[in-house]
């Protein structure tokens, strides 16, 4: 069974479905596509939607382990707490996870019984700075988003350091113009900007672009902490690029840091 599907960290128990490759040049090997990025001493925050509402590991809080990808026990990096959403009947996982000190490579996170997707630990500082984004996320709009019951947890967001290939920057302007009456000059009434923002995350797969898409419909989203909202005209996407041999999706968002309104 695949838990968090709409997410950057998805989790597996033994009887997990099989992945089924979507026909090339798309391809569909979650080991190929690590994601998110650990990096020493740096929290990420997730949260378990288990569709039965059975926490994972019972009543009692419990450890998030690192594993290499041979199932070789590395270290202990986290805690999952557990949500109760209905006294007695309902509850899911929440918890945190520190980036450890081990070499650079790709693991699993595991937790009881269950396995996550892969990740990756990363030390080189200049890489991570041009190559990587820290995505910060909840919603307020409802009680509960794809099985995230954020309401319970008022000030918890979840949160990942992801991989980017492109960062692409564009300001926008709008505004009004009137005609004066004496000289039949246009002038400008009013001049309004913002930034929007192009994310490019590669490599990515089917189920990173429906954590991308579930991205898109939170009501909070901090890059790097700075505030951002979905850019609604820009359409997300996963494709195949043949140029890199890799998926890619882009996803469109507005920097509200920037955002002025200028009126005369």
């Amino acid at each position: 069974m695949k838990l968090n599907r709409h997410n950057f960290l998805r989790w597996f128990n033994a009887d997990a479905e099989p992945l089924v490759p979507i026909p090339h040049p798309l391809q569909d090997d979650e080991a190929d596509n690590p994601m998110p990025i650990l990096v020493t001493g740096e929290t990420s925050y997730f949260y378990i939607n288990t569709p039965n509402f059975v926490a994972i590991g019972g009543a009692s809080p419990v450890d998030v382990k690192l594993y290499t990808l041979a199932g070789v026990f590395v270290t202990n990096v986290g805690t999952a707490s557990v949500l109760t959403i209905q006294d007695g009947i309902k509850f899911h996982n929440y918890g945190s996870f520190i980036g450890p000190s081990v070499a650079d490579g790709c693991y699993q996170l595991r937790i009881g019984s269950y396995y996550s997707n892969t990740v990756q630990v990363i030390s080189d500082a200049d890489y991570l700075r041009l190559n990587t984004v820290v995505v910060k996320f909840r919603n307020d709009l409802k009680s509960h988003l794809f099985g995230v019951y954020y309401a319970f947890l008022p000030s918890f967001y979840q949160q990942f350091r992801l991989p980017i290939l492109d960062n692409a920057e564009e300001t926008v302007f709008d505004g009004e113009v009137y005609r004066a009456e004496t000289t039949g000059k246009e002038r400008a009434y009013s001049i309004n900007s913002k930034k929007t923002r192009t994310l490019t995350f590669a490599p990515a797969d089917k189920d990173t672009n429906e954590a991308i898409e579930a991205l898109k419909q939170h009501s909070k989203i901090y890059i790097n902490g700075i505030e951002h909202v979905p850019n609604l005209a820009a359409i997300g996407r996963l494709e195949y690029d043949p140029t890199l041999s890799l998926n890619i999706n882009r996803i469109g968002l507005v920097d509200n840091s920037e955002a002025e309104l200028n009126y005369c």
